[in-house]
């Protein structure tokens, strides 16, 4: 057994080692392949990381008529905060609305001014809450619209929020979907390109083989060392793959650690080296071992 194990895999290394320009085409082609998959999964991850973080920086802000009584908003935040699924009610007072209105256009010499010239304020008083799971927005956004406060309301600005939190899933769900279509298509073309290449191997190789089958060797002994070249077509691919994806996350870090402050693409990248890895060792030899193992089993069909 072990002898049939060392032929098997000699003969293997040698069909990989003599044809050098299909073995770099075969294996430049699973590189991309692996790439491909390696930042679906990526994508994936920073995707539903960026729907939380968006999700976490939002809340809802009801804002008041202006004529409130302070009893009427103290009623409401006192039924607000009985809630269990509010996590915090912040009320900004018309005063308070328009200091931080001005603090953020005090660069803005015109809004200043025209604030002056009208000699009111025209900011009315408002809640800003942030409930403990996203989802809750929806239930108390429902609660507001059917209570007895709705007429002491002038907006609600949920809707506003889930809209943009709507239109962030559904981008990425247009990426994931585009990035898994890009996957099956180069995935075919590498079982096409390891398929042809393991032909013409088979092919130049056609009176070895048929010599083989003379003297009784086994069907197994002719097709494994075929099956090794193409695992081998999947390791070069999977290191140039590595070399390829190694260069993107230097390139790509600073930019998407940006976005959120909270996600490391490195970090990820070192914490699921593993499953990347496995992944990437699944789909390239799976594919790769599929392919040879047709086209080999083809030509001992015709051949018979």
């Amino acid at each position: 057994m072990l002898i049939f194990v060392k032929r098997v895999i000699k003969n293997g290394w040698r069909n990989f080692i003599r044809n050098p320009l299909l073995t770099l085409a075969a294996s430049l082609i699973n590189s991309l392949m692996i790439v491909t998959i390696v930042f679906l999964i990526i994508f994936s991850a920073f995707s539903n990381h960026l729907v939380k973080y968006i999700q976490k920086k939002l809340d809802l802000s009801i804002y008041f008529k202006e004529d409130i009584t302070e009893n009427q908003i103290k009623s409401l935040q006192a039924e607000l905060s009985s809630f269990d699924f509010i996590e915090k009610i912040d009320y900004i007072t018309k005063e308070e609305a328009l200091e931080i209105f001005k603090d953020k256009n005090k660069n803005n010499p015109v809004i200043i001014d025209a604030l002056s010239e009208l000699g009111k304020n025209p900011l009315t008083a408002s809640f800003a809450i942030v409930t403990k799971n996203p989802e809750d927005y929806e239930k108390l956004a429902q609660f507001l619209q059917n209570s007895k406060y709705r007429n002491i309301i002038e907006e609600i600005t949920f809707s506003k929020n889930k809209e943009i939190i709507n239109r962030v899933i559904s981008a990425t769900n247009y990426g994931k979907k585009l990035i898994v279509g890009i996957i099956i298509v180069i995935s075919l073309i590498a079982a096409v390109v390891v398929f042809n290449t393991i032909r013409i191997i088979i092919f130049s190789q056609k009176r070895e083989i048929e010599i083989m089958r003379l003297i009784g060797s086994s069907k197994s002994f002719i097709k494994f060392p075929y099956i090794v070249t193409s695992t081998f077509y999947g390791i070069l691919g999977i290191i140039f793959g590595s070399i390829i994806i190694s260069f993107l996350v230097l390139s790509l870090s600073s930019f998407i650690d940006r976005l959120t402050n909270s996600f490391s693409l490195k970090e990820y990248i070192w914490q699921n080296i593993s499953i990347l890895f496995l992944v990437s060792l699944i789909f390239s030899v799976g594919i790769n071992n599929l392919a040879t193992w047709i086209a080999i089993n083809k030509y001992l069909k015709l051949s018979e």
